[in-house]
């Protein structure tokens, strides 16, 4: 049986790690994969089963049982993290130089497909129905605009992180408009039952990936 200790070697060293992971999730998220690594279960089901609990925040917000979709959305990040946990733990034990890529194009298509739908539904009970598509514009173009200009411009990502750094200084990484983040303003949404974080997320999530324009038009 693979202990805590064994896994907490194969985790993402603290300075490579999300604030909000780094500081709340990876509390949690190691007593999780310890469990699904002792079962044998892959991080792709993992991933899965992350999938499922954002599914599940869909049904309870059409149930009106807000505060148990926003505890599902939660696990959602939790698993999120897990996954990755899993994915490195067996990459190390096989000893990969190359690990494969399909898990963590699985692991962003879901959440944006799962995590998109929740945001979807909460706008839709609420009739706000141009809220909920501007929301997931949002959500679709921070990760496009992500991951394409990560595999473009290799000077951009550090453009970015330096003018964020000479506006917040050591609190950037706290501020930042990440996956976790992301979540809690859902989560907040939810368990308030409030529309207006839709709206806070809206707003920032359609800046964050229109401002990146301005550090890649001329590279």
């Amino acid at each position: 049986m693979v202990s805590i200790s064994e896994l907490r070697k194969t985790q993402h060293p603290k300075s490579q790690q999300d604030f909000y992971v780094k500081h709340i999730y990876r509390k949690f998220s190691i007593i999780f994969t310890w469990f699904f690594v002792n079962l044998g279960i892959s991080a792709n089901i993992v991933t899965v089963i992350s999938f499922l609990f954002d599914v599940l925040a869909v049904y309870l917000v059409f149930k009106n049982s807000l505060i148990l979709a926003a505890i599902a959305i939660q696990f959602g990040i939790i698993l999120d993290v897990v996954d990755g946990e899993v994915a490195r733990y067996n990459n190390s034990i096989k000893k990969l130089k190359e690990p494969k890529k399909f898990g963590a194009y699985l692991d962003e298509v879901l959440g944006v497909i799962g995590f998109a739908t929740a945001i979807f539904a909460f706008c839709y009970i609420k009739q706000e129905y141009w809220l909920g598509f501007a929301a997931i514009i949002a959500l679709v173009m921070m990760n496009l605009t992500s991951a394409i200009s990560s595999s473009l411009f290799t000077t951009g990502k550090s453009n970015i992180n330096e003018f964020k750094k000479s506006l917040f200084g050591n609190l950037s990484d706290a501020i930042a408009f990440g996956m976790t983040p992301q979540r809690a303003f859902i989560t907040l949404a939810f368990l308030l039952d409030n529309i207006y974080f839709i709206w806070f997320f809206t707003i920032v999530g359609n800046f964050y990936w229109i401002i990146r324009f301005k550090f890649y038009k001329n590279l």
